[in-house]
């Protein structure tokens, strides 16, 4: 890349292709993260990539991370968690968002490593995975059993529709018919790149 521009012609090719939730170039490292809806579709980013000029090699493949963070009072505590961080060379990439309370992070390290960085900058982190399991299957099984489990709720609702309960039951069991079918996690990647 020869320019901030060459970076932004990258991001608004990519961020049209299906299946990106977003993109991120960074001219002066020449860096370049996405995230997407399902890993296989690296290969198409890196065939656009190529018709505009350019090279990219996967740096890493990484799901973010989120944690709250206790004890911030203003968001100069954020950017100091932040700095930490960065300070680490597992560490990828990392924000924290003092509004919300909650901090992603990429990183090539185990979470209590993560939870004691924090700690020594004056904080708490709490992975939110603890905190509230996740839906995302495991292995294809696990996903059977999400589309399985949806539509037995959905079913259930359905049925109950139909005989003498508060309609406040079979609403819930339609909701959470519809939150086991379709939730899908986005996948974040790294990539070099480079001038073609």
């Amino acid at each position: 890349m020869d320019c901030p521009a060459c970076a932004a012609t990258i991001e608004k090719s990519i961020e049209k292709m299906s299946g990106v939730q977003s993109v991120r170039v960074n001219y002066s490292t020449a860096k370049m993260q996405t995230k997407v809806e399902d890993t296989e579709i690296s290969e198409q980013i890196e065939k656009q990539v190529q018709k505009l000029g350019y090279s990219i090699e996967p740096l890493i493949s990484l799901d973010m991370q989120v944690f709250n963070v206790e004890g911030m009072d203003c968001a100069a505590c954020a950017v100091s968690i932040e700095k930490h961080l960065m300070k680490r060379p597992d560490v990828e990439q990392v924000s924290v968002n003092f509004s919300t309370g909650k901090m992603k992070i990429a990183h090539q390290t185990n979470v209590d490593t993560i939870i004691r960085e924090v700690e020594k900058a004056g904080y708490r982190a709490v992975p939110i995975s603890k905190a509230q399991p996740s839906l995302q299957p495991k292995s294809f099984f696990d996903g059977m059993l999400l589309t399985t489990l949806s539509g037995i709720t959905l079913l259930l609702g359905f049925v109950l529709s139909l005989v003498d309960v508060p309609s406040i039951l079979p609403t819930i069991l339609y909701a959470a018919s519809i939150i086991l079918g379709v939730y899908k996690p986005a996948k974040s990647a790294f990539y070099a790149v480079k001038s073609g």
